[in-house]
C-alpha cells in the first residue's frame, strides 16, 4: 500500500506521527508545522508592489527586491522582466488550482500543478512557493519556471526582480520537518 503510493501521500500513525509518501521517498516523522503556515496563508492577501524597493514576504521571511534597469546578482535567483510588456503592480501571491504559466520549452501555457509534478515537488510545499505575477499572467515561480513571456529585448526598460534569503528560509521550511527516521 505505502510503496504504491504516486506523488504525495501520508498516513497517520498516531496523533503525533505519520509515514510520509513523496515519490520515491518514505519516511516517518512528526506532523510538520508546515501544515500550520498552509492553514495560515487561507485567505492571504497578495503582496501588491506598487514601486520599485524591498519587500518583504511575510510566509516565509524572504525579502525580494525590484530595481529599474538589469543588476545581476548570481548568488541570488532572480528574473529581467521588460517593463514595456509588464509593468507595476506586480504580485507577489501563493499557488492557485488552474495557475497557468507560459513554458519557454513546451512553448505553450501549462498548468503549474503539472509543473510542479513534473518536478516532483510535493503538494504540502506547492502552496508556500511565491509566485510573481501581473496583469494576471504568472511570470516567475521562483527555483521552478520563469515565464516565456515578459523577457526583455535589447532598448527595453527593465526591472530586475531578486529574491534574498531565499534557500535557507526554504530549507527551514521546506526541510525534513522533525524527521524521526528514514526507512530506506
Amino acid at each position: 500500500c505505502i510503496l504504491s503510493a504516486r506523488g504525495s501521500k501520508f498516513y497517520k500513525l498516531s496523533p503525533e506521527l505519520v509515514i510520509r509518501c513523496e515519490y520515491d521517498e518514505v519516511s516517518v516523522g512528526r506532523i510538520p508545522h508546515i501544515k500550520d503556515i498552509v492553514l495560515g496563508l487561507n485567505g492571504y492577501e497578495p503582496l501588491k508592489v506598487k514601486k520599485f524597493g524591498n519587500y518583504k514576504i511575510g510566509w516565509l521571511d524572504i525579502e525580494i527586491a525590484f530595481e529599474r534597469g538589469k543588476k545581476i546578482k548570481p548568488k541570488y535567483p532572480q528574473i529581467f522582466l521588460s517593463l514595456e510588456k509588464f509593468n507595476f503592480p506586480f504580485e507577489i501571491r501563493i499557488f492557485e488550482d488552474g495557475d497557468r504559466i507560459y513554458s519557454p520549452h513546451y512553448k505553450k501555457y501549462v498548468r503549474l500543478k503539472k509543473i510542479f509534478i513534473n518536478r516532483k515537488l510535493p503538494v504540502r510545499f506547492r502552496k508556500l512557493i511565491p509566485i510573481i505575477s501581473s496583469q494576471d499572467e504568472v511570470l516567475w515561480v521562483p527555483g521552478i519556471i520563469k515565464s516565456g513571456i515578459g523577457l526583455p529585448e535589447h532598448g527595453d526598460e527593465q526591472v530586475t526582480i531578486t529574491l534574498y534569503n531565499f534557500e535557507p528560509e526554504l530549507v527551514l521550511y521546506l526541510g525534513p520537518y522533525d524527521s524521526a527516521s528514514n526507512l530506506f
